[in-house]
C-alpha cells in the first residue's frame, strides 16, 4: 500500500503554511519581549492579572471589574507551573506568546476578510512582522485580551457583510462577549457592532425588496 505524497510546491503555496510561516518568524523577532524574566513583568497590571489567574484556580471567584476573562485565561497558563516556584514568570511567559499569537491571526483574519485582494493579507502579516504594536500591547493582557477578540468580532462582521450569513453575527457577538469580559469597554463596543450590523442587515433588505 503507497502512501500519498504530497507535492512540496503545493506546500508552499499553501495559505496555511505560509501564514504560519509568517507568524513563526514574528514571534521570533518578538521573542525577547515575549520571553520574559521575574523583573520584566508588568507589576501595575500584568502581576495582578497571573495572581488573580492563580487565585481563581485555587477557588477564589475574581469580581467583574477586574476582567474575569483574564482570569480564566491565566488559570489556564498557570495550571502547567502550578507547582513550580517560579509559576509567576513561567505563566507570564506562556500567557506573552498566547496573547501575540491571538493578536496577530485575529489581525490578519481582518485583513484577509477586508480585501477580495489574496496578496493584501500577506502585507499586512509583513507589516506586523515588523510593527512594535503588539510587542507594546502585550505586556498589557486586558489590552491585549480585549484586542485579539475585538478584532476576531470585527472579522465576523466583515463576514456577515461580504457573505450574508446570520451564524456571522451570533460569532461576532460571541467574541463582543468576550472582549466585554476581558475589558468593560467592551460593553460599549457591543453596542456600536449590533448598530452597525442592524445598518448593514437594513441596507441588504432594502436592496432585496428592490430587486
Amino acid at each position: 500500500m503507497t502512501i500519498p505524497t504530497q507535492n512540496p510546491k503545493n506546500i508552499l503555496q499553501n495559505e496555511s503554511f505560509q501564514v504560519g510561516l509568517f507568524l513563526l518568524f514574528s514571534i521570533f523577532l518578538a521573542y525577547n519581549a515575549l520571553a520574559i524574566n521575574l523583573r520584566e513583568i508588568n507589576f501595575w497590571d500584568e502581576a495582578v492579572y497571573l495572581n488573580t489567574g492563580r487565585s481563581l484556580f485555587l477557588g477564589e471567584l475574581p469580581p467583574f471589574s477586574r476582567n474575569p476573562l483574564i482570569g480564566v485565561f491565566y488559570a489556564l497558563t498557570y495550571l502547567p507551573f502550578s507547582a513550580s516556584h517560579y509559576w509567576m514568570t513561567q505563566s507570564a511567559m506562556l500567557g506573552r506568546f498566547f496573547l501575540f499569537t491571538l493578536m496577530w491571526i485575529s489581525g490578519y483574519l481582518v485583513a484577509r476578510e477586508a480585501t477580495e485582494q489574496k496578496t493584501l493579507p500577506f502585507i499586512f502579516a509583513a507589516l506586523l512582522i515588523f510593527s512594535p504594536v503588539l510587542v507594546e500591547i502585550v505586556g498589557n493582557p486586558s489590552d491585549a485580551l480585549f484586542s485579539a477578540m475585538s478584532a476576531f468580532a470585527l472579522w465576523q462582521l466583515l463576514r456577515f457583510y461580504h457573505h450574508r450569513r446570520t451564524e456571522a453575527l451570533a460569532k461576532m457577538s460571541f467574541f463582543l462577549g468576550l472582549s466585554a469580559l476581558s475589558r468593560n469597554d467592551g460593553l460599549v463596543l457591543f453596542a456600536i457592532f449590533m448598530l452597525i450590523a442592524i445598518l448593514l442587515a437594513y441596507k441588504n433588505t432594502k436592496k432585496w425588496k428592490l430587486a
